[in-house]
């Protein structure tokens, strides 16, 4: 499905090709005792394919000051000239798209959502906020998927197999990860970070002046911060408890849905 829905340039599988690719080997390096300069290369050249097949994951670069010093060290290349080119050629690519203006997405002229935040930026928080709540639970059905492109819901216990079986796999390798202070804040911050940037950029380029939500967010959109945020939540887990996290998600979700549970019976 991913190479079929690239070879017809969709945004949303492309990004998703080439960050998972980025990923795979970020993620992969730590078990290496050593990588090559190819290596350092595929591994630039992927979060570039990346971030430029779908924009606003750009915080995704913070996953750069992850890669231990002693891997430069073996390469004679200096971590933090290394870090400061990727930003520079990701500032120079990047800078020129946000100077765009004009009509967006939507059926309206995206300068008039921008009159009306810098009226009242407050008015986004709030807006954020309410639909954070009313629409979460539809991000969490998209993210794992709907039946077509938008309209139709899966079965109620697709949903929930899902979860459990994403509990699972946090039950699994939560104790075989170890995960330091630093590391999950930046988990967190480019995971929440890019969540948040995504709700605005929707906000002003998708959502009519005047509405009750932010519009256009779709749950798929999210699915490349999974591998991330799954990192933060282990490094939260520990700190907490995972009985805790399992409570949480089981008995949470059937509530939610408590009418659908009740009518099998």
């Amino acid at each position: 499905m991913t190479i079929n829905q690239f070879s017809a340039f969709s945004y949303d599988v492309s990004h998703l090709f080439f960050g998972l690719i980025f990923l795979n080997l970020f993620f992969n390096h730590f078990y290496l005792k050593k990588i090559s300069r190819r290596y350092l290369l595929f591994l630039g050249l992927s979060f570039f394919l990346f971030v430029f097949s779908k924009p606003l994951y750009d915080l995704f670069f913070l996953l750069f000051f992850l890669i231990d010093k002693r891997y430069f060290e073996k390469l004679k290349i200096k971590k933090e000239i290394f870090i400061i080119v990727i930003f520079i050629f990701l500032a120079l690519l990047r800078i020129p798209s946000y100077h765009q203006t004009g009509l967006s997405l939507g059926n309206f002229d995206s300068r008039i959502q921008k009159m009306i935040f810098l009226e009242n930026p407050w008015r986004f928080f709030s807006l954020l906020e309410k639909t954070y709540f009313d629409f979460f639970d539809d991000y969490v059905k998209s993210f794992i998927g709907v039946l077509g492109w938008l309209d139709f819901e899966l079965d109620f216990f697709v949903y929930l197999f899902f979860l459990v079986f994403f509990g699972f796999i946090v039950g699994i390798f939560f104790k075989k990860i170890n995960i330091s202070k630093s590391q999950a804040f930046i988990y967190f911050f480019a995971s929440f970070g890019t969540f948040f940037l995504i709700l605005m950029a929707e906000f002003f380029y998708w959502t009519a002046p005047g509405a009750s939500h932010i519009a256009g967010v779709q749950g798929r959109y999210l699915i490349i911060l999974l591998p991330i945020f799954s990192y933060f939540l282990i490094f939260f887990i520990k700190k907490f408890s995972l009985i805790f996290f399992w409570v949480y998600i089981i008995v949470s979700y059937i509530f939610k849905y408590s009418g659908n549970f009740l009518s099998l019976f």
